[in-house]
């Protein structure tokens, strides 16, 4: 056997036995093949965000609007019955969702500190009858086509 064919069968070896992830790169050294789990995310990101920690008197559809328009185009608000203080809003993009939670994350607003995750979900189902929220207003608030979205194409957002 010489030498390119103990090579060869080195290499199918580590394929096959464990070192399968690992590739020799031109440097020498050796890099990880496999994914992680962050990579893989931030391949398949979802433009809504889950956003915890509201204060339930105090915010509403609008409010929230209001806070996250200036990172993107906003489609739907849902506030989530039994989560208090809990909505999913989503973007018209997910680089936007990402910036927002980026810069939002930690922030204290009406004395409650929110937190900011990118949902599993793609999108937010519209919800034909929604709850009354404690300041009187609907729990569900669709703003695709609103005047009050601030850009007219994803590139004017970036």
């Amino acid at each position: 056997m010489d030498e390119f064919q103990w090579n060869q069968k080195k290499k199918y070896e580590e394929n096959e036995y464990g070192n399968g992830n690992r590739a020799e790169n031109d440097y020498g050294g050796f890099e990880d093949r496999r994914r992680s789990r962050s990579e893989e995310r931030f391949q398949k990101r979802s433009p809504v965000l889950m956003v915890y920690n509201l204060n339930a008197e105090k915010f509403n559809c609008q409010r929230l609007f209001n806070l996250l328009c200036l990172y993107g185009n906003i489609d739907r608000i849902n506030f989530i019955r039994n989560k208090e203080g809990c909505a999913m809003v989503e973007f018209e993009d997910p680089e936007a969702a990402e910036e927002a939670a980026e810069n939002l994350n930690d922030t204290t607003m009406f004395g409650s500190s929110l937190t900011f995750e990118e949902s599993r979900k793609g999108y937010v189902e519209e919800i034909r009858n929604p709850y009354e929220l404690p300041d009187g207003e609907k729990s569900f608030e669709n703003f695709i086509g609103d005047k009050n979205n601030r850009f007219n194409s994803p590139k004017q957002a970036a």
